[in-house]
C-alpha cells in the first residue's frame, strides 16, 4: 500500500473519528436538557399543586370570601375528563385532579395574580361548597341595556375585573392585551337571521371573546332563580362580518351555579362541576329524604305535625332525584322543588316540629 493511500485512510479513520464521538456528545448534551426540562416541569408543577392546595385551603376556612391571592410565574392549565377537573401546567402530559373541592374556573390561570371567590349551595338543605376561580387577564362585560344584567352584574364581587357597558359600547369595544373577554348579555348573537343581534366590530376582541346570552325563566322577578345560558364564540373573527356561533346552551338552577357558567366563561368546565354538585344534591337528598320518613314513623298518627313529612314533601325530593338526572331539560323543576321544601321548612318551624333541615 502506498503512502498517498495510507494518508488517506487515515484521514477517512479520523472522519469517523469526530463523527462518532460529536454525535455521542451531541446526544449527552440532548439527555441533559432534556433532563432539565423535565426536572424544571416537575418543579413548576408542584408548585401548581402547592397553590391551588393553598388556595382551596384558604377558601374551605373562609366561606363566602373573595381573595386576590399573590402573582405567580406560572400558567394553570384546567380541563375536564369523564367528568373529572383536572389541573396541571398548561399543555403537560400530567396534571392532579380536584375531585373533592368543586371549581368553577376560566381554561387557564395565570400567570400573574388569581382571583377566588368561596360560595355554598344548597338545594335548600347544604350540599357543599364551592370555589370560583379567575384572574386578572380575564375581562366580564355585562351589558348594561337591561335590568336582569344589570342585578346579576351587581352580585359578582367588583374585585374581579368587570365592568358594565350599554351594548353599542360593548359592539365598539377594543382588546386591551387581556387573554380573554366573557361578554354577558340577554341579546341574541347576530347572524342572518337576526341582523340586529348582538355583534363585535374589534376582530382581536372577537378572537378571545365567549358571548353569554342568558335567558332567565323569570327575568323580571328573578334572574338568578333558573334558566338557560347560550355560549357563543367566532369560529372565523377576523373575516369581514362574521357570524357568531351558539356553541352549547346550558341550564342553571340557583345564583351559585349562574356564577359558574359566567365566571369559567366555558361550557365543558362548568358542566363539569355542575354535574358533580347535582351528583352530591343526590347523594344528600336521598339522606334527608330517609331522615324524612323516620321522622314521620317516629311521630303518633295523631301528631299535627306528621303531615309536613308525608307524600308531599317526599315528592319534592323525588323530583330533585329526578330533575338533577336529566337537568338541562328538567332545571325548571329542580328549582321549584327547591322552593317547596324551603316553605314547607318554613311552615315546619311555624308549627315547633322538627326542622327538615
Amino acid at each position: 500500500m502506498t503512502f498517498k493511500k495510507k494518508a488517506q485512510l487515515e484521514v477517512s479513520f479520523n472522519w469517523i473519528f469526530v463523527l462518532i464521538a460529536g454525535g455521542a456528545i451531541l446526544i449527552f448534551f440532548m439527555v441533559i436538557i432534556g433532563k432539565q426540562t423535565n426536572v424544571s416541569a416537575q418543579q413548576q408543577s408542584i408548585k401548581i399543586t402547592e397553590n391551588m392546595k393553598t388556595i382551596i385551603t384558604y377558601s374551605e376556612n373562609n366561606p363566602n370570601t373573595f381573595k386576590e391571592n399573590s402573582p405567580v410565574d406560572f400558567e394553570t392549565e384546567m380541563k375536564c375528563e369523564d367528568g373529572t377537573l383536572y389541573y396541571g401546567l398548561k399543555d403537560a402530559t400530567y396534571a392532579s385532579t380536584l375531585d373533592t373541592a368543586n371549581v368553577f374556573s376560566t381554561k387557564t390561570l395565570g400567570p400573574g395574580k388569581i382571583y377566588s371567590w368561596s360560595a355554598s349551595f344548597s338545594a335548600p338543605y347544604s350540599i357543599t361548597s364551592l370555589l370560583y376561580l379567575s384572574d386578572e387577564n380575564t375581562m366580564y362585560i355585562f351589558d348594561n341595556d337591561t335590568e336582569p344584567i344589570r342585578n346579576i352584574a351587581g352580585q359578582m364581587p367588583n374585585n374581579f375585573n368587570k365592568l358594565l357597558m350599554p351594548a353599542e359600547d360593548i359592539s365598539r369595544y377594543v382588546d386591551q392585551g387581556l387573554k380573554r373577554y366573557v361578554i354577558i348579555t340577554n341579546k341574541n348573537l347576530k347572524d342572518s337571521g337576526n341582523p340586529q343581534g348582538f355583534s363585535l366590530n374589534n376582530p382581536k376582541l372577537r378572537s378571545k371573546a365567549t358571548i353569554l346570552k342568558i335567558v332567565p325563566v323569570n327575568p323580571s322577578t328573578n334572574p338568578f332563580a333558573d334558566g338557560t345560558i347560550q355560549f357563543g364564540n367566532y369560529t372565523n373573527p377576523f373575516v369581514n362580518n362574521p357570524t357568531p356561533t351558539k356553541t352549547n346552551e346550558l341550564a342553571y338552577a340557583t345564583k351559585e351555579m349562574l356564577f359558574g357558567a359566567i365566571i369559567s366563561g366555558n361550557p365543558d368546565l362548568y358542566q363539569c362541576t355542575r354535574g358533580k354538585i347535582l351528583q352530591r344534591t343526590r347523594m344528600i337528598t336521598d339522606l334527608n329524604e330517609n331522615r324524612t320518613n323516620e321522622i314521620y314513623n317516629s311521630l303518633s298518627e295523631y301528631s299535627t305535625c306528621r303531615i309536613y313529612y308525608g307524600s308531599i314533601l317526599t315528592s319534592q325530593y323525588e323530583n330533585i332525584l329526578t330533575a338533577s338526572n336529566d337537568f338541562d331539560n328538567e332545571y325548571t323543576d329542580f328549582y321549584s322543588a327547591i322552593q317547596a321544601i324551603t316553605t314547607i321548612n318554613t311552615e315546619v318551624q311555624r308549627s315547633s316540629c322538627i326542622p327538615i333541615y
